[in-house]
């Protein structure tokens, strides 16, 4: 299956993105554009081809604070739930993103772990 950002292109398994994603699910379940021509266009994710490598890398490779927020945002929009929380936790003891930062992800992307995290190191 290809999927395609701007002008770029890369080729990966269907199975494995079946495997995690219920939104690749889904569009490749019914009869839509992406199930006939086998193509996924991220175009209105605003994301680059090579954060989507890194959130496709992300099974064997853990967060860290450089791509942590990328793989967060991929990792919702495609409903990988494991690798959400595999962030979320990441977050929560992440000193090098400043607090602001990651309260500011709370709310969008639900992360409640963490805004628990950090209420009680306000409260401290």
């Amino acid at each position: 299956m290809n999927r395609l950002i701007g002008d770029q292109q890369i080729t990966v398994s269907a199975h494995w993105l079946l495997s995690d994603s219920p939104v690749v699910n889904r569009m490749l379940s019914v009869e839509m554009k992406e199930k006939r021509e086998r193509t996924l266009n991220l175009d209105g994710l605003g994301i680059e081809m090579e954060q989507f490598k890194t959130f496709l890398e992300a099974i064997s490779m853990p967060a860290h604070p450089k791509n942590v927020v990328n793989l967060l945002k991929l990792a919702d929009y495609f409903q990988v739930d494991w690798l959400k929380e595999r962030c979320e936790a990441h977050l929560i003891n992440c000193v090098e993103i400043p607090a602001i930062e990651r309260f500011q992800l709370i709310e969008r992307y639900q992360l409640n772990k963490l805004k628990v995290s950090l209420e009680n190191i306000l409260l401290i």
